[in-house]
């Protein structure tokens, strides 16, 4: 709930750290963990879920409604700008739209070196991520080994924004490595003619970009 509640499920779907908690533990002390297998199937229907959600997005401006997409998408913008965690989250998703939007796109451009390019970019962008999901979860570890109870948290603005902000470090790594698949099978998927796949590439980068540029003030 701290990072947008569920007003951003239709963008990122449940986080897995929430399905997690969910979940819960199988086992007791150092033998405890998470199904996984339950967990490799929530991830499924999470992204599967989610492509038919930005498919049809995309589509109302492959079919030609340009303007009520981006109406739309500003409009969205400013509202969840305001959730919390909302621009940050924006931003974020935002990133990921475009840069997986210009690889993708790039592969229609001439023998597809464009989008060879965009891939190392990319693989380096996660290798960043996954580097700094790391060293929250470590961070966590060691606040967690303080052993400070519940109300010093609270107290403790300082603490507290400490915690979140490596939360969101490592809910940052789930929602990258999610969009990123979910953009890609949106802007591959076979059933659907090559300058259509063009066109949703161009769409979700635009999108992106809109994203980007969100800020709370402009609702305000």
């Amino acid at each position: 709930m701290v990072f947008g509640d569920d007003q951003f499920e239709h963008l990122i779907g449940k986080l897995t750290l929430a399905v997690t908690a969910e979940l819960g533990l199988e086992g007791h002390g150092s033998h405890a963990r998470i199904d996984q297998d339950k967990l490799r199937e929530f991830q499924k229907n999470r992204e599967d879920t989610l492509v038919a959600l930005l498919a049809s997005r995309l589509d109302r401006y492959v079919v030609g409604n340009e303007e009520g997409f981006i109406r739309d998408a500003i409009e969205e913008a400013q509202r969840l700008s305001h959730a919390s965690f909302g621009t940050q989250l924006l931003h974020l998703i935002g990133g990921i739209y475009v840069a997986t939007g210009e690889r993708m796109l790039g592969y229609f451009s001439t023998f597809g070196l464009a989008g060879r390019m965009g891939y190392f970019s990319e693989k380096a962008s996660v290798f960043k991520s996954q580097f700094k999901a790391v060293g929250a979860a470590s961070d966590l570890m060691k606040l967690q080994q303080t052993h400070i109870n519940e109300q010093d948290a609270v107290e403790n603005a300082e603490l507290l924004n400490t915690i979140l902000s490596k939360l969101f470090v490592i809910n940052a790594l789930d929602i990258e490595s999610t969009l990123r698949s979910v953009c890609k099978r949106v802007c591959k998927d076979k059933t659907i003619p090559a300058e259509a796949l063009e066109q949703r590439c161009i769409a979700l980068i635009k999108l992106g970009k809109i994203f980007l540029a969100a800020t709370p003030s402009q609702s305000s």
